[in-house]
């Protein structure tokens, strides 16, 4: 994936400006590795019943003491849970907050009917 333009540079002792345009730049090129890694530990969490330590920092590929940073952080703003009885780690209800944001912010309608036109399409083609 390319963005459009970027401008890079820096400034030489002097404090003049040096820098370049970046034409059709690649966006790997613009991505944090630490918010690579929460995207991993949160797409741990996803089963039912929550994950251990363990098996956060399995699924993820990142080391217990990593993950364990992570949770922690990702508790601090209610974005993961920690069971205080079992210590299973399970998505928070900030999560759900920002989900059902997400939701608000699109016109389900709009996204809905290329595919009940597509449907009505196949249904009217094939008959009852």
């Amino acid at each position: 994936m390319t963005v459009g333009r970027a401008r890079a540079g820096y400034r030489t002792k002097d404090g003049s400006k040096r820098g370049w345009d970046v034409q059709g730049a690649n966006a790997d090129n613009y991505q944090l590795n630490s918010v690579s890694r929460v995207t991993q530990v949160l797409a741990a969490l996803d089963g039912e019943h929550g994950s251990s330590l363990r098996e956060v920092a399995r699924s993820s590929g990142l080391s217990e003491a990593t993950t364990l940073r992570y949770l922690t952080s990702l508790s601090s703003g209610n974005m993961v849970e920690r069971d205080p009885v079992t210590g299973v780690y399970r998505l928070g209800l900030e999560l759900y907050r920002l989900g059902q944001r997400a939701l608000a912010q699109r016109d389900v309608h709009r996204i809905a009917i290329p595919y009940m036109r597509a449907l009505r399409e196949e249904f009217e083609a094939n008959g009852p």
